[in-house]
């Protein structure tokens, strides 16, 4: 799997939907809808995983230890990690 991934640490640096009351979609099947309803294709749904410090932004297939999902105006092709330092701004909880 090494090198099949790329990782970038820098904070997520697309447009990020959620849902009506500005949540996570609690399954990446809502936010696939979402996501179709808005005009995009599933490709451009994300997982969001709290580990350590870090938010990271990744493919919709993860499930352990997720937070939620998004959707973006971005397609993530499978391949992409995002991993943001969790400071007071962007703390989730």
């Amino acid at each position: 799997m090494k090198g099949d991934y790329v990782n970038y640490y820098e904070d997520f640096p697309y447009r990020e939907f959620r849902d009506e009351q500005g949540d996570y979609f609690q399954t990446a099947a809502f936010a696939q809808q979402a996501a179709v309803n808005a005009g995009f294709s599933e490709r451009h749904v994300w997982s969001v995983v709290e580990e350590g410090d870090y938010y990271i932004y990744g493919p919709s297939q993860h499930y352990v230890d997720v937070l939620g999902f998004i959707y973006s105006d971005t397609p993530n092709k499978g391949e992409y990690y995002f991993e943001e330092v969790i400071t007071e701004e962007n703390d989730h909880e």
